[in-house]
């Protein structure tokens, strides 16, 4: 859809799109051809767009990419009206390579194979699933591949596995790799897609992504899927398409089970293999053919093969002996074997050596076992004892010092489940894994937590009384999903006093709101003034914020300027008016604010 963009935009570039209303609008952030629209203006033409030309792929060659941009086109002319309106459109191919814009800031983060991992290594992202309503997709060697991958590879070049968390998607979890099958959301895994050599997998979201980014890919397709529909110039297809009567000349295209309306589906020429029934166009693709087609991309000189003395033995249980070379990262989670205690190990460390506990558990797993790191430190005050949690959770409970990547030790902290032992699960873990005993300061979970700002953003996008100087809707939930980008709670402080215009009806994207409360200025102050910061338009809510939160205001401006209400230097300002509102000005807003907090870890306690 984003080439078809391209060529539109391209061919019409006075025209405004807009095409935030998809499944994964993340996609089209840092778009520079997108701009934000108002659903409920008149003047806005609505378009569903379609790709009919894959019922003609098989004979007429056209691409994926080229079937979104036929499609509009033809809507463009079906209606007499905008032809006569318009002329007769003519939207000229600006290539099949979709778009995906990294932003600066983006680029300058660290992968999450880093973040999470700590490997520099670089890596390959791996999609072994399938969907529910596509079950023929499945590729059934993805374990060979894995083996062979590490075998080929011995730990110079790592295999991530990916994959969302969804019923109705399924991901075998692969031994012998990086797993963070549903641990990245929409635009994590665009990122972690950036950062990696190339993407593995059968067509699916992966394949255009990384043609998107100009990345190798290797997609399986075998018999199921027809090639030019979805090949671009980077990757490596392995189909068999013509190798079979069922695929003679384009794909099969079927599902792989009984569809809704009774039509069957199924493969109709299976093979056994190892006992089940696998599709013969799969089996004719072996794990064998899929690393040579990832391997030719290094021998070739497209990609750099890292030098050996950074690899890792990804099969280690656990790190017991001193790294020799300081300058190469143990990135690998291990676990303690169970006849072993971590103190076992700590006992024999000296000072100054450096350790990393990997805790890969929930919040509230996280908040009962700190208190038991804190006594490890107590009793190990000469080592230094770091903490490695799941991502979003380190910034409060973990430790910032990843980028010495110079750990003696690593270890895997299981906590295992400990119903039915009579014990709490931080005491199990402190006498089976850790070797100390659970005092009362751990099991009675002290109040050791930070005191942070309340993170709320009192936020009023319309004019109690005046619905004219009101933040238009686009606009208005851009604003929003910034705040809760930025990871900070939103809150309408919309005032209903008694001459409140009804006009102003909530916007449906709104989720938490102060409109069914009883309109106390009292509590409305209140809110305001203990907020984390204030955004909205001219109102009594803005008034009282810049009475008693200007240095944590943001004014959006639009038919009136700031000017005619306040000349406090410390109030920010941003125009909302149509065409001018700049994406991530409330984001960059709120991401000053941050910085200027002091966050203390609980390290420093």
């Amino acid at each position: 859809m984003t080439s078809a963009i391209c060529s539109f935009k391209e061919s019409y570039p006075s025209w405004l799109i807009d095409t935030r209303r998809t499944a994964c609008d993340e996609i089209f952030d840092n778009n520079p051809r997108i701009t934000p629209l108002d659903d409920n203006d008149p003047d806005v033409e609505k378009y569903i767009a379609h790709y009919e030309e894959i019922h003609n792929s098989g004979w007429n060659g056209i691409h994926f990419a080229d079937a979104y941009r036929i499609d509009l086109e033809q809507q463009l002319n079906s209606d007499p009206n905008k032809v006569a309106k318009y002329g007769i459109a003519k939207i000229k191919s600006t290539g099949i390579k979709p778009e995906i814009f990294i932003s600066d800031q983006e680029k300058s983060w660290h992968s999450q194979v880093w973040d999470i991992f700590q490997s520099p290594s670089p890596y390959w992202v791996l999609n072994a699933g399938f969907k529910e309503d596509y079950p023929l997709k499945n590729y059934p060697f993805w374990q060979e591949v894995a083996d062979l991958f590490n075998e080929r590879f011995k730990g110079r070049i790592h295999l991530v596995q990916t994959g969302e968390a969804h019923p109705e998607h399924f991901h075998a979890p692969l031994k012998g790799v990086l797993n963070l099958v549903g641990k990245t959301d929409k635009r994590q895994f665009i990122r972690l897609v950036y950062n990696s050599h190339g993407t593995i997998g059968p067509m699916s979201y992966q394949h255009h992504l990384a043609a998107a980014l100009e990345l190798p890919h290797v997609t399986v397709l075998g018999g199921r899927e027809g090639p030019r529909w979805e090949m671009y110039n980077v990757g490596t297809m392995l189909d068999t398409v013509g190798m079979l009567r069922c695929c003679k000349g384009t794909g099969c295209w079927l599902s792989g089970k009984i569809e809704k309306d009774g039509k069957d589906g199924r493969c109709k020429d299976l093979v056994d293999y190892e006992g089940q029934q696998v599709p013969r166009c799969m089996s004719l693709i072996t794990p064998e053919e899929i690393v040579n087609s990832i391997e030719k991309y290094y021998l070739g000189g497209e990609l750099k093969m890292p030098d050996s003395a950074k690899s890792v033995d990804v099969s280690k249980a656990i790190i017991v002996e001193p790294i020799d070379d300081k300058k190469s990262p143990v990135i690998e989670h291990t676990a303690l074997p169970i006849d072993k205690k971590l103190v076992s190990y700590l006992d024999k460390l000296q000072a100054g050596a450096k350790v990393l506990l990997n805790f890969g558990h929930g919040l509230g797993d996280v908040v009962l076992f700190y208190p038991a790191v804190q006594e490890l430190r107590k009793r190990y005050p000469d080592i230094i004892i770091d903490l490695k949690l799941s991502e979003g959770l380190n910034r409060v409970f973990g430790d910032q010092h990843f980028e010495d990547n110079a750990y003696d030790f690593i270890f895997d902290i299981q906590y295992w489940m400990s119903e039915g032992s009579g014990l709490m699960k931080v005491e199990k873990c402190c006498k089976d894994e850790i070797g100390i005993p659970c005092s009362d300061y751990i099991k009675n979970v002290p109040d050791y937590l930070p005191k942070y700002p309340k993170p709320i953003v009192a936020v009023h996008f319309q004019n109690s009384s005046n619905p004219a100087v009101g933040c238009d809707y686009s606009i208005a939930k851009l604003i929003w999903n910034e705040i809760i980008a930025v990871g900070l709670i939103p809150i309408e402080v919309h005032y209903e006093h008694n001459r409140h215009n009804a006009v102003n009806t909530k916007f449906d994207f709104i989720s938490s709101d102060i409109r069914d409360c009883k309109p106390d200025v009292q509590n409305l102050i209140g809110i305001i003034r203990n907020s984390y910061a204030f955004i909205g338009v001219v109102s009594g809510p803005f008034h009282i914020a810049s009475s008693c939160a200007a240095d944590r205001t943001l004014y959006l401006e639009k038919d009136y300027t700031l000017e005619n209400y306040c000349r406090n230097p410390l109030i920010k300002k941003i125009s909302i008016r149509k065409g001018e509102y700049i994406r991530g000005s409330v984001s960059d807003f709120l991401t000053e604010l941050i910085e200027k907090q002091n966050y203390k870890i609980l390290r420093s306690k």
